[in-house]
């Protein structure tokens, strides 16, 4: 009995561990359309099937929705007086979304975008205030195509990312015990077959503190089972 108590309580730390690890944040800031001033109040909800959560719209207008599992959602920015605007956006491993939404004076109806209002306007930034790091991110379909058939082999086609003939990843110019992978919110050195993984993100600099001490770079690679 003890011993699936402790089974339990395990399993269950491991479980909220990853889930902190492959969370993803949407921020932003709700603006009055006509005014283009942000409103003081009012909240924001991220959905899809399997979620749903609300957040609060700060006095600045501003928002932070965060711990939100890898995936896309209809982020949904409501105030009183003001229509319902939505827009769809994909949240993945680890991403800060920069989203800001700039609202009307109530009308019926609500209109959902596929064209996420980010930051200025729309278009993507040269640099990514939220992450700084050249930190590439590997998809299913990405991987798929270039025919690799190891981990080290898919993440050699990023920058700053150098592999030795024994297969030993280097990162940024670090040694290859400098270099840290972390499968599904577990660290290991373990092999998964190609066609499971949904991501690889290699971390070349701007390394979040979560990840830990890491003087080279770190490798997080989600499965396709993983959720």
């Amino acid at each position: 009995m003890k011993k699936n108590i402790i089974s339990l309580i395990v399993m269950s730390l491991l479980f909220g561990y990853s889930s902190f690890v492959f969370a993803g944040e949407i921020t932003g800031i709700v603006h009055e359309e006509s005014l283009k001033t942000p409103l003081e109040s009012g909240t924001v909800m991220v959905k899809n099937a399997s979620f749903s959560k609300i957040f609060p719209i700060q006095l600045n207008g501003s928002y932070d929705a965060v711990g939100i599992p890898t995936g896309v959602y209809t982020v949904i920015a409501n105030s009183n007086g003001h229509a319902d605007t939505a827009y769809k956006v994909s949240v993945g491993v680890d991403d800060i979304v920069a989203l800001d939404f700039y609202i009307n004076t109530l009308m019926t109806g609500i209109t959902v975008s596929d064209n996420a209002g980010r930051r200025n306007g729309g278009y993507q930034p040269l640099v990514d205030p939220y992450n700084p790091g050249l930190n590439p991110v590997f998809k299913a379909a990405s991987i798929r195509e270039t025919g690799a058939r190891k981990i080290s082999e898919a993440v050699a086609l990023g920058p700053k990312v150098f592999v030795d003939e024994n297969g030993e990843i280097s990162i940024s110019g670090g040694r290859p015990t400098a270099t840290r992978t972390m499968i599904d919110g577990v660290y290991t050195e373990a092999e998964v077959p190609m066609n499971a993984i949904r991501y690889i993100k290699v971390y070349t600099g701007g390394i979040p503190a979560k990840y830990g001490d890491c003087s080279g770079g770190v490798i997080v690679i989600e499965t396709k089972s993983f959720y």
